[in-house]
């Protein structure tokens, strides 16, 4: 049997700012206290539907592409619109195409919140810039946020 709640980590840490997702999540999961999973994945549509699939609350966190300030956190809920595939990630499919694939086929979680974080470098290597890096406590605040909302 599953968590009811997931906090899932899209990214690649060997891709600089494209980490940011899995540390936050991995972050979040030691301050919770509530029952939850912690998923570590690279966006790519298929293990997304298996993180979320049958979850009463999916909190998906990832890096952003979408133009804005580096560093910039944003949250999109289910009653705001997703990112649009411009902005999601810096993977061939992201999740704004696994949201519209988990619609089509019934297997969408009960709840989602997404929370991107605009990065600034996501050149090969590892670590995060220090624009990004200063996001986290915030994006770490929000997802624990959601899941106390939930519960």
């Amino acid at each position: 049997m599953t968590t009811a709640t997931a906090l899932i980590g899209v990214g690649n840490p060997w891709r600089g700012d494209d980490g940011v997702g899995h540390e936050v999540v991995v972050r979040a999961g030691r301050q919770l206290t509530v029952d939850h999973e912690v998923v570590l994945c690279n966006g790519e549509p298929s293990g997304l539907l298996e993180a979320w699939s049958g979850r009463d609350l999916a909190v998906i966190v990832d890096a952003t592409h979408g133009g804005g300030r580096p560093g910039t956190v944003r949250v999109w809920t289910d009653e705001a619109p997703a990112p649009s595939p411009a902005v999601a990630g810096s993977h061939a499919l992201g999740v704004s195409h696994a949201l519209a694939l988990a619609d089509a086929l019934g297997r969408s979680p009960a709840r989602l919140v997404v929370i991107g974080i605009e990065a600034d470098d996501v050149s090969p290597g590892h670590g995060l810039s220090a624009v990004v890096a200063a996001a986290i406590d915030e994006a770490v605040a929000l997802v624990v946020a959601a899941v106390q909302a939930g519960s």
